[in-house]
């Protein structure tokens, strides 16, 4: 059983930092990362189409096998059509959570806590140390707080941090960066 926000694979902690801490990388994040909300939308969406058309032909006397194949052919079809219909317009979300896979080898996610966008370092080629986090996200290092005798966890990239900032980011031993989390 994997243990909540840690990276499986490394046995590194997730490092977790407050979004308008590195507003640079939160924007980047929302503009490059993949939009996993969206995405699940669209899944339920595509889902609803299926169960609709399977209901609506499924009075015609036709094999059970047929009816699937028929609805398979044709349902991302109607699916494109109600997005391109402005279906899409009435997608809305408050808290979209988003991943991304950082051309400099780090993978992050945004995610949402009371409200504050939250960004979660899944993957990093960057260690630090730090206070670990609430109850709210355990097992994480909180990256808002850092302490040299913490939590060892991933860090952002020293790139997107402020020049204020007291986390001390280190380079992964190469044989954990080599290491990237499955997507």
């Amino acid at each position: 059983m994997a243990l909540a926000n840690i990276n499986d694979q490394t046995g590194i902690p997730y490092g977790v930092i407050a979004g308008n801490s590195v507003p640079e990388l939160l924007e980047e994040i929302m503009q490059h990362g993949r939009n996993l909300t969206y995405e699940d939308w669209k899944q339920w969406l595509s889902d609803n189409v299926k169960r609709a058309l399977t209901d609506a032909i499924a009075d015609f006397v036709l094999p059970q096998s047929q009816i699937a194949r028929t609805v398979e052919a044709v349902h991302e079809e109607v699916v494109d059509l109600l997005l391109e219909s402005q279906l899409n317009d009435s997608y809305e979300a408050e808290e979209e959570t988003f991943l991304w896979n950082a051309p400099d080898n780090c993978r992050y996610q945004v995610g949402w806590l009371g409200g504050a966008p939250m960004i979660w370092v899944l993957f990093s080629p960057w260690l630090t140390e730090c206070h670990r986090c609430s109850p709210c996200v355990p097992n994480a290092g909180n990256l808002d707080s850092p302490c040299p005798e913490g939590v060892t966890c991933y860090c952002v990239a020293p790139e997107w941090l402020p020049e204020d900032t007291d986390l001390k980011p280190r380079a992964l031993p190469v044989s954990k960066a080599e290491t990237k989390e499955v997507e």
